[in-house]
């Protein structure tokens, strides 16, 4: 399948929307060991090693709260095995939440939009990638030229994100210049038309869970990957399932 709206292509696809969100439960069984969904063959005879999920929007819906049969899905994921890490652009403290909410209580977080990982148990900090001390000051420096507010992210400790807020067209101003200003060492996300949150280059989803991947020993085609954004595309092209 072809999952058009995130730019996805050469890769086997399911698209979230609201007439397949109803089927994630199905999908996150077929992760335990079921392989045909519907009469779909999706993973052939093989189980996949790894379950990877974006929150908000595709296993948790407004407010935050679980989908229905979503907590039953991954606890069968769990039980068969199946090794899970949630996948966000929130912080991290949102996503531990969000993971207890889920009844899940091994796997790991990646968060800030693959900025940070995190070992779920023990809150151990697998890795992160921080903006370094010029790029930091020159994210800063564009904020000022464009009246925007800038914030940087976690509150304490080193910056994996700055979320610079404002105008709409300000924002987008200011996305321009730091596309030309800083090219390949930085990534960018709009969450909202007048929000911009610039992370590190490497700062990926996609790129967090390959880490993940290779310190487990988990071959990506057998990985299964739900997500329903622009920054899910990363990881959806990286996964055996996406």
């Amino acid at each position: 399948a072809l999952c058009g709206g995130l730019g996805v292509e050469g890769a086997t696809v399911v698209e979230v929307d609201a007439t397949t969100r109803a089927l994630l439960p199905d999908h996150l069984l077929a992760a335990a060991g079921w392989h045909l969904v519907l009469g779909q063959e999706l993973l052939s005879d093989r189980a996949p090693h790894l379950l990877a999920a974006d929150l908000d929007g595709t296993l948790l819906g407004p407010g935050g709260v679980a989908l229905p049969g979503v907590v039953e899905a991954l606890r069968q994921a769990s039980a068969a095995g199946v090794r899970f890490a949630a996948c966000t652009g929130r912080p991290t403290d949102y996503a531990f939440r969000a993971m207890r909410s889920l009844g899940v209580a091994r796997g790991q977080v990646i968060s800030y939009g693959g900025a940070a990982l995190h070992e779920l148990g023990s809150g151990e900090a697998l890795g992160q990638v921080v903006l370094p001390p010029e790029t930091r000051a020159a994210v800063l420096e564009v904020a000022g030229s464009f009246g925007l507010q800038p914030t940087p992210l976690p509150a304490t400790g080193e910056t994996l994100r700055i979320v610079l807020t404002g105008d709409g067209a300000d924002v987008e101003l200011a996305a321009d210049a730091l596309a030309r200003e800083q090219g390949d060492r930085i990534v960018t996300l709009r969450p909202t038309a007048d929000a911009l949150a610039v992370q590190a280059a490497g700062a990926t989803k996609d790129a967090a869970l390959a880490k993940l991947a290779e310190r487990a020993g988990v071959d990506p085609a057998r990985t299964v990957y739900l997500g329903d954004a622009g920054d899910d595309a990363g990881p959806l092209r990286w996964a055996g399932l996406g």
